[in-house]
């Protein structure tokens, strides 16, 4: 246990304990004095505090870091001291925002912890900078990027901060009631200044304290002690999702006199600060109200100045801050680039380019290593690129992948991305009957427009999304020729084979909390082809964390438009039981090894079409090729019982079944439906998964004893990768996830 007295200003001594057990007494100390400095803060700035003693417990908590009550606080885990400070800043300031002012925390979640949220950050900033403490911790550092409103409002998932608790989603509720709340009222303080703020405040406190509140009580406190209109705070920014971004419009230099106009590039109506500095010192701040016609003049030496900056603070919540700035003695006065490694959280100043190393690995080019060049970073840009060149150590070439797209928002559909996505690796090579290997490669060139449906309830856990994407496919042949002197074919590289293609996906997913599931639609055309797939996914969570069973069903047909003698020429657009590189004409996934026959690289698959896990490529006709119909069933489940240990993997049990079109005539037991079971080893949540088959039927036992003898049991190990499933031009999906 720990004590700190403290008098407040009223000169009234309050006593302030934590309590704690022995394992975290380093983490604890000084956290009483944390106790007092907060409520002597809040009792000099807003009100007084009217109690003897204040208290908080560290316990057992498992939602929020604190739990606030009257008088005490109880803390759960902490990760360090500064993380624990601000906790116990926050909760003990409740005793005003909810405790003594008891607004409805329910139906305006903003008036209690919104504004506490304000102080949060003033009070904790103060003891920092009385005790020279630096940010410690990931969490201190994103919550200082402001980063959880910009993930939303960027995406337009964003809602007012007028509204009630039920209605936000959860990644809304820490980003806009906290978050932009607390910045707003931080926006208002600069605006009025602190004096002027806190007689608002304590105005505020006197006439509201153990009484209850509504939004608006406050706003007639504020509107009344500052003789302002304050329309845009209130409407603008508590009860709308207006945007904000001002602009350096124009800055004009002249002897003794600065000039600086400014550009609202939204409906908001809020005032804005222009400040003008001399090496990141501001010299002098100015405000501009609505509508922003008039120029603000400075009546400053313009050799004082070597920079002018609206929001030179950040108080304003803005989306954009590229365009806050004009820099005297710059090339480029407005505009700001930097070029650094990896990638950046929140909004930033500069626009930035990443680098980053890449590296890849194939049969054919076996190590490739380049350089990653992209402006992914969180929240996303509305225009994005990642373009990844490769050196390839084995063909001596340029490789490589990359993608870029722009998305747009709109009321009605929501989102729109335009994407353009190529890549060119090898896939085949030879050194029959030459001295040298050669080697051929592929082209991709895909454009797509993906379009993510607006859902009317924000808290909705369905997504609708519809895929248009068109593929120009260039694949190198490998022609033979026979030389007359020694009658022997040798291969050289001919000349590339264009294709065309493309798809119309649409995928419905409901990512509620208990069993959730999702289905898409799927067209794939081609000259020659067309060919429909029905795609279901059931979870069925089991009564234990992070346990389950998942169901999987596909349903496909195909439809042949060629006129050939030479149906096989079609054969790699057929339906499949089991999905492996030969039936990846779109070269959508990353297959290790496409063409060759042998090694374990061959047993790639993916979870596509019928899913079995048994490959069997070595067949002129592989079992569950069909140019007809074919439908699948795919069964997993996670151990359902708590393991001793937590192991870096997932160990499941899968089992398949598949059926298609003659099944009885085309398999060689007369059966009508192949199947296999086995476990499987889930990794990176599901990115990589390993594959054991230890039951299967007949057709495909008979294939192993037929191709592999003996050898059977380790070529039927099947593995997969599912990096194909990362979205560059998504990564803000994280939203999702909250």
């Amino acid at each position: 246990m720990e004590q700190s007295d403290d008098t407040l200003p009223n000169q009234q001594l309050v006593h302030c304990f934590s309590y704690f057990p022995p394992s975290v007494k380093n983490q604890y100390k000084g956290s009483s004095k944390v106790i007092s400095k907060t409520i002597q803060y809040l009792s000099t700035h807003v009100g007084d505090y009217p109690y003897k003693h204040a208290s908080v417990v560290a316990g057992h908590l498992l939602a929020g870091g604190g739990m606030e009550y009257p008088n005490v606080t109880v803390i759960g885990k902490v990760s360090d001291r500064a993380t624990l400070q601000t906790v116990i800043i926050h909760e003990v300031g409740h005793n005003w925002f909810y405790g003594i002012l008891g607004s409805n925390e329910r139906d305006h979640p903003w008036m209690d912890e919104g504004i506490n949220s304000f102080y949060e950050k003033v009070i904790d900033k103060k003891i920092k900078s009385e005790s020279e403490q630096t940010e410690s911790n990931l969490l201190a550092k994103l919550s200082g990027e402001n980063l959880l409103y910009p993930l939303v409002a960027m995406q337009e998932e964003d809602q007012a901060i007028e509204g009630k608790s039920a209605e936000y989603t959860k990644l809304n509720y820490g980003g806009i009631v906290y978050e932009k709340t607390g910045r707003m009222f931080q926006y208002l303080n600069d605006y009025l200044g602190d004096d002027l703020f806190e007689k608002c405040m304590k105005s505020y406190f006197e006439k509201w304290k153990f009484k209850h509140p509504y939004p608006q009580d406050i706003r007639a406190v504020f509107e009344t002690t500052t003789g302002k209109d304050l329309s845009w705070f209130f409407d603008d920014g508590i009860n709308s999702t207006k945007k904000i971004d001002f602009a350096i419009h124009h800055v004009q230099f002249n002897k003794e006199q600065i000039a600086v106009s400014v550009k609202n590039k939204t409906n908001f109506t809020g005032p804005v600060s222009i400040s003008v500095l001399k090496k990141d010192s501001i010299i002098e701040t100015k405000w501009i109200e609505y509508p922003y016609q008039n120029a603000v003049y400075f009546q400053t030496n313009s050799n004082d100045v070597d920079k002018v900056t609206i929001n030179a603070n950040e108080s304003i919540p803005e989306l954009k801050i590229l365009n806050n700035e004009y820099r005297k003695n710059a090339l480029f006065h407005k505009s700001k680039w930097n070029l650094r490694l990896g990638s950046s959280l929140g909004i930033k100043n500069a626009n930035q380019v990443f680098l980053l190393p890449s590296f890849g690995y194939n049969y054919y080019d076996q190590w490739m290593l380049g350089l990653l060049v992209h402006n992914i970073k969180l929240p996303n840009n509305r225009f994005q690129y990642a373009l990844a060149p490769m050196y390839s150590f084995a063909t001596k070439e340029i490789v490589g992948t990359g993608v870029m797209g722009y998305s747009f928002f709109t009321k009605s559909l929501h989102k729109l991305t335009f994407a353009i996505q190529g890549k060119s690796f090898h896939n085949y090579s030879t050194k029959l009957n030459i001295p040298n290997t050669i080697y051929s490669r592929y082209i991709k060139i895909a454009p797509s427009l993906s379009i993510d449906f607006r859902e009317k309830i924000r808290r909705s856990p369905i997504s609708n999304t519809l895929l248009f994407k068109y593929f120009s496919i260039w694949e190198q042949n490998v022609n033979f020729s026979k030389l007359n002197k020694d009658s022997v074919y040798k291969p050289y590289l001919g000349a590339f084979g264009p294709k065309s293609y493309g798809i119309v996906e649409f995928q419905h997913k409901n990512s509620r909390t208990l069993n959730p599931y999702s289905y898409n639609i799927k067209a794939t055309i081609g000259e020659s082809f067309l060919k429909l797939g029905l795609t279901g996914n059931l979870k069925v969570n089991y009564h234990l964390p992070d346990k389950a069973f998942y169901v999987r069903g596909f349903l496909g047909k195909y439809f042949d438009f060629q006129n050939t003698t030479y149906p096989a020429l079609n054969r790699r657009y057929y339906l499949n039981a089991s999905s492996t590189a030969s039936y990846d004409f779109l070269y959508e996934e990353n297959y290790l090894s496409r063409n060759q026959q042998n090694g374990f690289m061959t047993q790639q698959i993916t979870m596509e079409e019928g899913g079995m896990k048994v490959n069997t490529g070595l067949l002129a006709s592989p079992i569950g090729e069909n140019d007809n119909w074919l439908g699948a069933v795919n069964l997993v489940s996670d151990i359902p019982l708590k393991l001793p240990v937590k192991l870096p993997f997932k160990l499941q049990l899968f089992f398949d079944a598949c059926t298609y079109a003659n099944a009885g005539k085309l398999n060689v037991s007369g059966q009508k439906a192949v199947y296999d079971a086995g476990v499987q080893l889930n990794m990176f949540n599901g990115m990589a998964n390993l594959y054991v088959p230890l039951l299967m039927s007949k057709d495909y036992k008979d294939y192993g004893k037929s191709i592999y003898g003996n050898k059977r049991f380790s070529h039927n190990i099947a593995f997969s990768l599912n990096f194909s499933k990362l979205n560059f031009l998504k990564t803000q999906n994280i939203v999702k996830l909250f």
